[in-house]
């Protein structure tokens, strides 16, 4: 067997060795209730490798990775592992609608490939991971309905339902793969940057309902050709309601209830095309 075999074979097992290893140690900062949606996570599962076990997806290369660990709604009580960053292929992670608790690890920000990222309706708590600005391929975050605090990094995705103060960052706006970006129900303020529309050139969802934004909506927000919902409702906007929004042919969703927004019979209401 040539060296640079018998190297090639010894690089994949421990690739492979490593993944397994991040797992299991997922797994170990799981409570026993946990243990029946896990129950095919064993080192002695038939032999089975860990690229079938629930939840996981690796990649059909060699040498393998996990891709992937999705286990929604999977009655998963505890804690998340550190370990869980030692995953550096992971495109995917979605762990929304279970009942994991404590601080979200600063491992988190060693996932560069992550793409999509759902921790929704779990009870996490402690600052907002201010590193998950390292995840450099993100498009998707979702960490709704949790306990985080503080203020919000330089990062994207939905914040929904906690309570995080301060204004979004400039640098927010310059993350051209951002699709979705939500921080309802927070304690954010500041105003929408009137050149919004040279920004965020993929953004489809945009909501920042129930804060204390405040200033003019900026007319330039007609700019953002795949915009389809657009939610400011519970804030102080003031003024009228740019009218080139209704030539946006891709939105369908706009609401601004609950606002300081001016309107009377013959101007305010151009946009409803």
């Amino acid at each position: 067997m040539s060296l640079v075999l018998l190297s090639l074979i010894l690089t994949t097992i421990g690739a492979a060795s490593s993944d397994e290893a991040a797992l299991l140690a997922f797994k170990a900062g799981l409570s026993e209730r946990s243990s029946r949606a896990l129950a095919s996570w064993s080192w002695n599962s038939s032999n089975t490798s860990f690229c079938r076990w629930e939840g996981v997806t690796c990649s059909s290369r060699r040498p393998t990775h996990v891709v992937a660990l999705s286990l929604p709604s999977s009655n998963l009580t505890g804690t998340l592992s550190p370990a869980i960053g030692n995953l550096t292929s992971l495109r995917l992670l979605n762990l929304s609608s279970n009942e994991l608790y404590g601080e979200i690890p600063k491992s988190i920000g060693r996932l560069r490939h992550l793409q999509m990222l759902d921790m929704d309706h779990n009870s996490f708590s402690g600052a907002f991971p201010a590193n998950l600005t390292a995840c450099i391929s993100l498009t998707t975050l979702s960490l709704r309905y949790s306990q985080l605090s503080g203020r919000i990094p330089a990062s994207q995705g939905q914040f929904r339902q906690n309570n995080l103060s301060g204004e979004l960052p400039p640098s927010l706006y310059n993350l051209s793969s951002v699709k979705i970006l939500q921080v309802d129900n927070n304690m954010l303020h500041g105003s929408i940057p009137s050149d919004i529309g040279g920004m965020l050139p993929s953004i489809q969802v945009f909501g920042l309902n129930s804060n204390q934004f405040s200033g003019v909506i900026p007319s330039s927000l007609s700019n953002l050709s795949k915009l389809t919902d657009l939610y400011l409702t519970g804030n102080k906007f003031t003024g009228f309601v740019p009218p080139t929004l209704g030539g946006l042919q891709s939105i369908k969703r706009l609401y601004f209830g609950r606002n300081q927004l001016e309107a009377d019979n013959m101007k305010g209401w151009e946009f409803i095309t």
